[in-house]
């Protein structure tokens, strides 16, 4: 991987960086009407309206406040709620926590299961089991996870009481409670995504199990888990990587109903609250944040590809 490589990468970055900000930042500005009638709506009176105007510099130009709004961002100054004058940092110290984790944990789940469910079903494809799993994954597919949740709610909180309902409980406080109280939300979220990963990882496996080196793995009686974790689960992964990194920023926006629903005090929650209270300076934030989290993540895993596969690296 050359340097001039990684130097255009960076101004590509960079560019896109600016363009999901600069979007983030005009949501304000595409709202109907004043935006300081928006903010307000109808219960300030002129002394605050000239305030917020002058701390949101609307007298500027667009280009202008969005590099003042843009240098408060790089310097931890995410802005305030307007009700409460509460900073955007503070929420976002105890928010994004949640949402990693919420986010982590789903990851980690989908990946546990759909790894050996793919390859399995891709050793055994065309077989009753390998019918039965992808007919059980696209049932998944078809099922939103906020149906899911309702459903795992009802039979695991409400009928068997093996988990909380609702509510979030700090790692650091009591570790049990913590993963009881997120483990509903999180295999609300896992279960379309293992169905995804498992597909996907299957697709690209019975392929790669075609590749003559695979024959000759097997010509050598080498063990078939052997062949199948060791020689072709690496080479079969790209796609699967690929997609599994982009839902990390996904799922932290797309997260915002099971937050909501199982009462955690996410970034879902914090988006959700801010719009049915009008308080768009913060929901900016939000937005440019979860923005920035996935355009980083997809460049991340640009230069993951070749540690996956060598033979990217060498061309």
């Amino acid at each position: 991987m050359s340097w001039r490589y990684v130097g255009r990468r960076l101004v590509q970055l960079v560019v896109v960086l600016l363009i999901v900000t600069f979007f983030s930042f005009m949501l304000i500005n595409l709202l109907p009407g004043d935006p300081v009638d928006n903010l307000c709506t109808g219960v300030c009176d002129q002394e605050q309206e000239a305030q917020i105007r002058e701390e949101l510099n609307l007298d500027e130009g667009v280009v202008q406040r969005y590099f003042d709004w843009l240098g408060g961002i790089l310097t931890g100054d995410f802005g305030r709620y307007y009700d409460s004058g509460v900073q955007v940092s503070q929420v976002l110290e105890s928010a994004l926590p949640v949402s990693l984790q919420l986010v982590i944990y789903t990851q980690i789940v989908a990946l546990v299961i759909a790894i050996p469910m793919g390859v399995l079903t891709a050793y055994r494809a065309g077989t009753v089991f390998d019918r039965s799993s992808n007919a059980t994954a696209f049932g998944f597919l078809a099922l939103p996870n906020y149906v899911l949740a309702f459903y795992l709610i009802s039979i695991f909180a409400l009928g068997l009481a093996w988990f909380p309902p609702g509510g979030y409980v700090y790692l650091s406080d009591n570790p049990i409670e913590h993963f009881k109280s997120m483990f509903l939300p999180v295999m609300a979220l896992a279960a379309g995504q293992v169905a995804v990963y498992m597909r996907l990882l299957r697709s690209d496996m019975i392929q790669t199990l075609q590749e003559d080196y695979i024959t000759m793995a097997k010509a050598k009686g080498m063990p078939p888990r052997r062949v199948l974790f060791r020689h072709a689960l690496r080479p079969s992964s790209l796609t699967l990587l690929t997609v599994a990194g982009l839902n990390v920023g996904t799922l932290i926006g797309g997260a915002v109903i099971i937050e909501v629903l199982f009462e955690l005090p996410g970034m879902g929650t914090q988006i959700f609250l801010t719009i049915n209270n009008n308080e768009y300076v913060a929901l900016q934030s939000y937005i440019a944040i979860i923005g920035v989290a996935y355009v980083l993540i997809n460049f991340s895993i640009d230069f993951t590809y070749s540690l996956v596969d060598p033979r990217i690296r060498h061309g």
